[in-house]
């Protein structure tokens, strides 16, 4: 019997979770003074404006009702015309709508059924509507005379729309999701624009350098700030993100501006890949890339898209990206000057091996080689070695005529260098490109981690760019299916 009651629940809740999964919005309203027309339902549950859901609801005598599926709460405008309301929808919700026609521009007005919060939402945008426009803030960054002044007024709109969350007359009938929500965007908002002060100022000076905030006003900007995946959903988040990565990778060069944007956008993934998750990757990557394409070369495009792919599970992000970017990515030039052997060469870095003898990876041409970049200081790299020896020891003489092992250290010093060699008895061919994190092939690759591990094919082109690490039993599949 008691068998029989679990097996009961079991269901009943299994039941209920299915519903839970497949709640329906319900959106009706009407249209006053309009028989035929449409409104617009704009939904974005993703990190791309690009990829935001739109509905087109037909009005047909005066009247329009709309259903659609909720996974979880999500925001929304309604749109007629020249007019938009800003809709916070969750399960129970079921907002009625009013729209007169004859104003201008047309006014919607909000009712039904727990929509407190699209209410909230619109009384709060009609106040401080400016307060969220980028496109105001930058002409006032660009026209501010100090970083003070204009961090004095950005936290007193802070304070100004945290008050009237704080006293609205609904405060008690909004969700704790909703508050959390609007917090959020409050805080975000700030610092956002307040990241972007030195970045927008410089990027429209010929100077070479950064301006740096005072350390005092970025103290904020911790851990729990930073990893927010409640936050993810806040367009004024994903904008934060975006400036959080800028700003600190401008931090890390001593606030020295790139000369070369393809070393700007491998620096600034490479900064994402330390410092932010999987998730957050994303979302600062697919946004950076769709928006900063234009002037990047092929191959530095793909490489970015690569990774884009290895956190994108639908494929959603790497699709809209190739729509927008197809066209505007320039080609990988071809580097033409003659190197001591008399052929051209397509990578215009060299390096030493353990002899002295400068090396170059055109000179690999013809053999799939799997690249290790590391140092002797690198406790994570030198975890790794036994992986590679081990498959290094896997291959047969045939095989080993076809794959290369390359390890380039990037230490300080050859002594070092020389030293942890000999250490770990690493078997394959051994380079250096000496100068830690300002090395030159760190510089040309974007490398800003390590161990880093690269795929050169046959014909010298880096085909995969973020490789898998010998302790992943794959990579050696990958690397015999390439040399076949």
């Amino acid at each position: 019997m008691i068998k029989s009651i679990r097996y009961y629940l079991f269901f009943l809740a299994l039941i209920a979770s299915v519903q839970a999964f497949s709640q329906k919005i319900k959106i009706s309203g009407e249209v006053n003074g309009q028989d035929q027309d449409e409104v617009l339902l704009v939904i974005n549950n993703y990190y791309l404006e690009a990829l935001s859901d739109t509905y087109r609801i037909p009005v047909s005598g005066g009247f329009f009702e709309f259903e659609f599926p909720l996974m979880k709460p999500v925001t929304g405008t309604l749109i007629y015309k020249e007019a938009g309301a800003e809709l916070f929808m969750y399960s129970g919700s079921e907002p009625q709508v009013y729209v007169d026609a004859f104003a201008f521009p047309p006014k919607i007005v909000l009712m039904g059924r727990n929509v407190s919060e699209s209410v909230f939402l619109q009384e709060f945008h009609e106040k401080f509507e400016n307060h969220f426009d980028k496109p105001i803030w930058e002409d006032k960054i660009l026209a501010s005379t100090s970083v003070d002044a204009f961090e004095i007024e950005i936290f007193n709109n802070r304070l100004a729309e945290l008050d009237f969350l704080k006293k609205h007359e609904n405060h008690d009938l909004l969700s704790l999701t909703f508050k959390t929500y609007i917090q959020n965007r409050i805080r975000y908002n700030y610092l956002d624009l307040l990241l972007s002060f030195p970045i927008i100022r410089s990027n429209q000076t010929k100077l070479m350098t950064v301006g740096a905030l005072p350390p005092v006003m970025i103290s904020e900007i911790k851990d729990t700030v930073i990893y927010n995946d409640a936050a993810l959903s806040c367009k004024e988040y994903q904008s934060f993100l975006e400036y959080y990565v800028v700003y600190f990778t401008s931090k890390e060069r001593d606030f020295q501006k790139f000369t070369d944007y393809n070393e700007s956008m491998r620096a600034k993934y490479g900064f994402a890949r330390r410092n932010l998750s999987d998730e957050q990757i994303l979302c600062f990557l697919s946004r950076y890339l769709y928006d900063n394409c234009e002037g990047i070369t092929e191959d530095v495009y793909e490489e970015m898209l690569a990774n884009i792919v290895s956190f994108d599970t639908n494929g959603k992000y790497a699709s809209a990206i190739k729509e927008n970017c197809a066209e505007k990515v320039k080609p990988k030039a071809a580097v033409t000057k003659e190197d001591k052997k008399g052929k051209t060469t397509e990578y215009p870095i060299t390096f030493k091996n353990l002899n002295g003898k400068e090396v170059s990876l055109d000179d690999f041409r013809g053999k799939v080689v799997y690249i290790d970049f590391w140092a002797s200081w690198c406790g994570p790299c030198r975890q790794q070695f036994p992986y590679s020896k081990k498959m290094h020891e896997s291959l047969s003489k045939k095989q080993r005529k076809k794959i290369e092992f390359l390890y380039i250290s990037i230490d300080a010093t050859e002594d070092a260098w020389k030293k942890a060699v000999e250490q770990y008895d690493l078997q394959g061919v051994n380079l250096i490109s000496p100068g830690n994190w300002n090395s030159e092939v760190c510089k040309y690759f974007g490398i800003n981690s390590i161990p880093r591990y690269m795929i050169m094919d046959k014909n010298g082109a880096i085909v995969e760019p973020n490789a898998k690490r010998p302790s992943d039993e794959s990579i050696l599949y990958q690397l015999l299916e390439l040399a076949e």
